[in-house]
């Protein structure tokens, strides 16, 4: 993973060649990159949207409503575009299309949206097979009846308790994350559509049910580096199910 620092370098190459100053282009990767960065580090994602917005960003300017010179005048008429995008990052689609890692979501949202994928598609007996550390080589399962696969008969509800344990388990730096913020993107990511909850909101063990298509899950375990595949339970024990 690259650093902030690195990744401001890289796409400053990009416009080494613009016809815009260049002291305007670094303030505005560099504001870019601080403001992106601290929701995913990913450099392609970062440099899309860097490039996707820049014309937005300059359009003041050339519309003749700032100076040219004036940068901060120019980030303060753009940033709420910026804000727009990051607030509804992975916004549900009511038509059913499925979502895009064009917006921006907070990194650890994305080990969420796995492991949720991998609390509803994989039976709770498999967890320790694919997510304690066992000092014991694993005992081979047998092969199962397709006609009872996870991705044959539907994605199944989850606890929160399950929930928690399969991101920590998956989460490469799950040392750092601080629960009342993996609580709160749960909530969002809920809200968002990638998961749903079941049961009143009384309730002190509330269950979930991952909503998102093994494409997009599989898109998003690319963004952290993660493979999907060895640790699903359809896939691992000697019969691929069609996902």
């Amino acid at each position: 993973m690259y650093s902030s620092k690195e990744c401001v370098k890289i796409i400053l190459e990009d416009f080494k060649d613009s016809s815009v100053d260049a002291s305007l282009i670094n303030f505005y990767v560099q504001t870019m990159v601080a403001m992106i960065y601290m929701y995913n580090p990913d450099l392609v994602l970062m440099r899309k949207l860097i490039h996707k917005h820049l014309q937005v960003f300059l359009r003041p300017a050339k519309d003749g409503k700032c100076s040219w010179k004036d940068a901060r005048k120019l980030w303060s008429l753009f940033e709420p575009t910026l804000l727009s995008v990051i607030d509804n990052g992975g916004q549900s689609i009511a038509s059913g299309k499925e979502k895009s890692l064009d917006e921006v979501l907070p990194y650890d949202s994305y080990y969420l949206i796995i492991a949720a994928y991998l609390a509803s598609y994989n039976p709770a007996v498999s967890d320790n097979r694919f997510f304690v550390k066992q000092r014991q080589p694993k005992k081979a399962m047998a092969k199962p009846n397709i006609s009872k696969l996870c991705h044959v008969t539907g994605p199944k509800p989850f606890p929160m308790e399950r929930l928690l344990a399969i991101f920590y388990a998956i989460h490469e730096e799950a040392d750092r994350c601080v629960l009342s913020n993996i609580l709160m993107q749960i909530s969002t990511l809920v809200s968002k559509g990638y998961m749903n909850r079941s049961g009143s909101e009384l309730l002190d063990t509330p269950r979930f049910l991952s909503v998102s298509k093994y494409e997009f899950v599989q898109k998003c375990a690319k963004m952290v580096d993660f493979e999907l595949n060895p640790h699903l339970y359809d896939l691992t024990v000697g019969a691929c199910a069609s996902v």
